[in-house]
């Protein structure tokens, strides 16, 4: 501990079960020792290396254990009330404080060193030193992680609703007056920071940015986009809603297996709006008890009061979750196919502004939306002209172009007369 060896250190606890986290020294534990070690900032660069952060980096998980639950060693105090971090601003040493805040180091960008109040009692260490250079290292730092704070907010974002994403204060700032300030810095920083952190285990990375396009965060979205385009640009695939035969007549299925296949499907950003990032599964096979439910729909259902398969799945859906507590999954399933999802509201408006943004070079397959039930997409296309249902299909730049995907027509040729408005009706029925 005294020459401040993180090798040693590991030696000892891995191999000869010394605990070093238990070892006091007139009130000092082993980091306040090491702090007073004129080697300390050797110590502090390996612990960095060795940190959860790098972890893919360097591919080797032996490393010293310093976390203690019920008395963590970067928050205990010693006689004189100095954590550890302190012991070095009170020492002068510069190099192994800048070593700790260095995001180089790697311990900077770790969380599990800096807990709450730690860094108000450093701030006051180096206030009270009036060292200049300490105070740099410290700003230099605080602004970093502030930053870093930011981009890891926006990680989680896509698994809440916006609003509440927005009112974590660190998101806050994207819908403020300094909105493209704040979007600037944090798209500056990832691409200033992109190699390191792909050698992490930080969840930071392009999919953060293209995942408000899937999920529809528009308010988060546009500020980024407008500060960096290109972070947005999807080249990759997401997952299917095509046919699987869910809802072909019973006795015209080909396929006799009920389970359901991840399907996926190359996109780009536009495309990514329009399919979003939902897949939906089921595990338990009740799948007898849906057709029984859909056999009596059509048996035994009056036409006013359950005029179609939707509202009869949907109370069906809410009888059984009163009855058995939502445990038709099947039932379930179908219905997700057959509506809209929770984001659609915002990925339309993404896509609208995409569209307003490159509305001389952008087109949008409207076959996309079609093979993938997101029939929002179709009804926006009508809505914004960007499709002309009475329109001649042949001259439908997507549809001619896919002749050959068509099962109902003649030799793959579409009829001069055929409008659009018939093509697809024709084609929703292939695609089920």
């Amino acid at each position: 501990i005294e020459f401040a060896s993180y090798n040693a250190m590991t030696w000892l606890q891995h191999d000869c079960s010394v605990d070093v986290r238990v070892v006091r020294d007139k009130g000092n534990n082993f980091l306040h020792m090491i702090a007073n070690s004129p080697f300390a900032s050797r110590f502090i660069r390996k612990a960095g290396a060795k940190s959860d952060f790098r972890a893919h980096e360097h591919g080797d998980n032996v490393k010293l254990d310093m976390s203690d639950n019920e008395n963590p060693p970067f928050t205990e105090v010693n006689n004189n009330g100095e954590i550890w971090l302190q012991s070095l601003v009170r020492r002068g040493d510069v190099e192994a404080l800048d070593v700790a805040f260095s995001p180089h180091s790697g311990l900077a960008w770790s969380t599990y060193f800096l807990y709450p109040g730690v860094l108000e009692l450093v701030a006051a260490s180096i206030k009270e030193s009036n060292n200049p250079m300490m105070q740099s290292i410290f700003d230099a730092f605080n602004s970093f992680q502030n930053i870093y704070q930011r981009l890891s907010a926006l990680t989680m974002a896509g698994f809440r609703a916006e609003d509440v994403s927005l009112q974590d204060e660190r998101l806050a700032v994207l819908i403020g007056e300094d909105a493209q300030h704040f979007a600037k810095q944090m798209t500056r920083f990832y691409c200033d920071w992109k190699g390191y952190l792909s050698t992490s285990t930080s969840q930071v990375s392009d999919r953060t940015f293209q995942d408000l396009v899937k999920k529809g965060l528009f308010r988060l979205f546009q500020p980024l986009y407008e500060a960096n385009r290109g972070l947005f640009e999807i080249d990759n695939w997401a997952s299917s809603n095509a046919d699987q035969q869910q809802f072909i007549q019973e006795e015209l299925r080909t396929s006799t297996n009920t389970s359901t296949e991840l399907l996926t499907v190359d996109i780009d950003m536009f495309d990514a709006c329009i399919l979003g990032s939902h897949h939906v599964s089921f595990y338990r096979a009740d799948f007898q008890d849906y057709v029984l439910g859909i056999i009596n729909h059509f048996v035994h259902c009056d036409a006013d009061s359950c005029p179609s398969l939707l509202h009869h799945l949907t109370m069906e859906k809410e009888r059984l979750s009163q009855a058995y507590g939502n445990k038709n999954e099947y039932v379930n399933y179908r219905l997700r196919l057959l509506e809209d999802e929770d984001d659609v509201k915002g990925r339309q408006n993404i896509l609208d502004y995409l569209l307003r943004q490159q509305h001389t070079c952008a087109r949008i397959n409207v076959l996309v939306p079609l093979a993938n039930r997101q029939c929002w997409a179709l009804r926006f296309m009508v809505d914004r002209n960007y499709l002309d249902l009475g329109g001649l299909a042949a001259k439908e730049e997507n549809l001619a172009l896919n002749t050959s995907m068509f099962s109902f027509l003649n030799s793959g040729q579409i009829p001069s007369n055929m409008t659009v408005r018939c093509c697809l009706c024709f084609a929703a029925v292939q695609y089920d």
